[in-house]
């Protein structure tokens, strides 16, 4: 699946747990296994952020996020 930046901010604007939803099927699609509750909301945004372009994640931020991430399992 390729996301354009149209449909990266068009997925930025949803709610947490329906954009964590849309991020959870992708993941799942390609074999990756996240928890389906979304992370914090702190870390949604920073997520966020980044689909817009506004931010950018380090690998330590999307490492520190995918670690909550499999805490919550």
């Amino acid at each position: 699946m390729k996301l354009d930046k149209e449909k990266l901010k068009q997925m930025a604007e949803k709610s947490d747990d329906a954009l964590w939803a849309e991020i959870y099927e992708m993941a799942k699609a390609h074999g990756y296994t996240l928890p389906k509750a979304a992370p914090k909301h702190e870390d949604m945004e920073r997520i966020r952020g980044a689909m817009r372009g506004s931010e950018k994640i380090t690998l330590g931020d999307a490492a520190r996020i995918m670690n909550s991430c499999k805490k919550m399992k």
